[in-house]
């Protein structure tokens, strides 16, 4: 009986290897499915459309976007964990997922197990700005004010729950300021009112703001990355303008359904390194606000735990309220 056992084993064993090349050899086979969780027309929609006409020429199969927005982008994520885990779909997705199940009740996905990740493809630097016509000139002097007025600091962003506010929240944390978060209904009004002088202060994707920084009609305080960023290298960093520990970089990755065979995820990860590392990508991802990031498996997995600790510890503090 044990002899049986062990060559069934061995017999399983082969046919699993076998299984996982012959997956790997006539992986892709049909049109791969990239999901965005936001709407047509934004910066992650973008890339998204400029990384499936890349992948078309490097995996010689056709690949295509579609859009499930909604739902602070728990939609799109729930409709890929239950897609079928054989790597034709899909999702564009970010480090902030680590904080979903904080964020959001009644999930029906569980953030940390419903995916494979396949790679990091790129980060977006976020960014504290003023009016342009505003009293202060550094961040410095923003928090001075605060602590000599007493009164809150008003910012706007996208939304409630948004990778804007986190970081609102984060520098909040960071300081003691007080800051009261004001919500808009996409970046555009928010930018518009801080642009008009209707609210003091914003945090935006860098991309949507640097038109307005060069020609002086918005003055930036300082990037939430631990670098300065290459759209920009003249914007400080929260570190360098005073505020420590207050880097909340926004990495986008891509994932799969948890499940997904190795091969495939070998296949896949090799082909994004491949267009991620390539030169013509960054001036084309640049145009969107984004700068060409490559990570391993592991890095995206490292990144998620790592994330979901630190804002666990940052939201318990300040009892956020999203919903």
């Amino acid at each position: 009986m044990y002899r049986n056992l062990k060559q069934v084993a061995v017999l399983a064993l082969g046919l699993g290897l076998a299984f996982s090349a012959a997956a790997k050899d006539s992986y892709p086979s049909q049109t791969v499915k990239l999901v965005v969780p936001y709407s047509a027309g934004g910066g992650t929609d973008g890339v998204a459309r400029i990384l499936a006409k890349e992948l078309r020429d490097v995996l010689n199969q056709s690949v295509i976007v579609e859009n499930k927005p909604g739902a602070g982008a728990t939609i799109g994520h729930d409709y890929v964990a239950r897609s079928k885990p054989d790597g034709y779909t899909l999702i564009v997705s970010a480090n902030t997922l680590a904080v979903f199940d904080q964020m959001y009740k009644g999930l029906n996905f569980d953030p940390a197990t419903a995916f494979t990740p396949i790679a990091d493809i790129a980060n977006s630097p976020m960014v504290l700005v003023g009016g342009g016509k505003g009293p202060h000139n550094d961040l410095r002097e923003v928090m001075e004010s605060n602590k000599s007025k007493n009164d809150p600091l008003h910012y706007g962003t996208a939304g409630v729950g948004t990778p804007m506010h986190l970081a609102g929240e984060l520098l909040a944390f960071r300081t003691g300021a007080k800051f009261e978060h004001v919500p808009y209904k996409g970046s555009g009004p928010a930018l518009a009112d801080v642009l008009a002088g209707h609210i003091p202060f914003g945090i935006f994707g860098l991309s949507s703001t640097l038109s307005h920084i060069r020609d002086g009609n918005l003055k930036a305080f300082g990037v939430f990355e631990a670098e300065r960023s290459s759209l920009d290298p003249d914007i400080l960093t929260m570190s360098e303008a005073g505020v420590a520990d207050a880097a909340a970089p926004l990495i986008y990755t891509i994932l799969a359904p948890a499940g997904t065979p190795q091969a495939v995820v070998d296949k896949l990860n090799t082909a994004l390194k491949t267009v991620i590392n390539s030169e013509s990508i960054k001036p084309l991802f640049a145009a969107q606000g984004f700068v060409p990031q490559y990570g391993t498996p592991e890095q995206v997995t490292k990144t998620f735990n790592e994330e979901a600790a630190r804002w666990k510890t940052i939201l318990d503090a300040t009892q956020i309220k999203f919903q």
